[in-house]
């Protein structure tokens, strides 16, 4: 049976890579999604001229909001019954130049509702559907900005490895969640510093190394554990 994959902030950089993946694989169905509407339609276009699949569709989506994720969920029920892979991608950033104290409250507040809030209205929506199915993976870009030693050595950072601190804990509470016997597994992955928009120019890696892990933990068989933290397909601490 064909399995269905909802990739937020997908239009661009290592969410588009992710979708590319699996819309290069048969089985599965590919949602793209992307808070602006022309951007993601433009991404589905070149997507189905790379890859030559049909199996793909567009939803807009911002992860901000509780009515636009509701309205995310009732689509992919009524359309495919079923969702069995979320990729929670979508994230920004804003002030890496900035310390604690230099930063504006209203950085913290939009960076924390799309990087760690964004992913919990996503998870709460989705994974309760994945439990009423018995299947599921989740994987959430996170990042090793959020790992305990890098909050501990680095000056000049604030809200951006904050939330994503915050989301690699998320990931041990959601998968304590879970019931057990019930093969649903979610994962953090850390992609590396990959030439996006937020990693800019200079980051050494392609978006599309970026996304190998993504894949490789989303394909994962049922022997696999829930909670980790991941890169290069391989744990490391956070």
């Amino acid at each position: 049976m064909e399995k269905t994959v909802l990739v937020t902030g997908g239009n661009r950089g290592i969410g588009y890579e992710t979708c590319k993946k699996f819309a290069n694989l048969k089985g599965y169905h590919v949602i793209l999604t992307s808070r602006n509407e022309e951007a993601g339609n433009e991404a589905i276009e070149k997507l189905k001229k790379e890859t030559q699949s049909t199996e793909i569709t567009y939803f807009q989506l911002d992860v901000t909001s509780d009515e636009n994720v509701l309205k995310c969920k009732e689509f992919v029920v009524e359309k495919f019954g079923k969702l069995d892979i979320l990729i929670n991608n979508a994230g920004i950033s804003f002030d890496w130049s900035l310390n604690f104290f230099e930063a504006e409250m209203e950085n913290y507040l939009q960076t924390f509702d799309v990087n760690l809030f964004g992913v919990i209205r996503m998870t709460k929506a989705f994974v309760p559907l994945m439990i009423e199915k018995g299947y599921g993976r989740v994987v959430n870009v996170s990042s090793m900005a959020g790992q305990t030693e890098f909050l501990s050595t680095t000056k000049g950072i604030s809200s951006y490895p904050l939330s994503k601190y915050s989301l690699n804990g998320l990931v041990r509470i959601v998968s304590n969640s879970i019931p057990e016997k019930v093969d649903v597994q979610v994962n953090n992955m850390h992609p590396g510093w990959c030439k996006t928009r937020l990693g800019t120019t200079k980051a050494p890696r392609e978006p599309e190394v970026g996304a190998r892990t993504i894949l490789w933990l989303a394909l994962q068989d049922s022997n696999f554990k829930s909670g980790g933290f991941y890169m290069d397909n391989k744990e490391f601490d956070w």
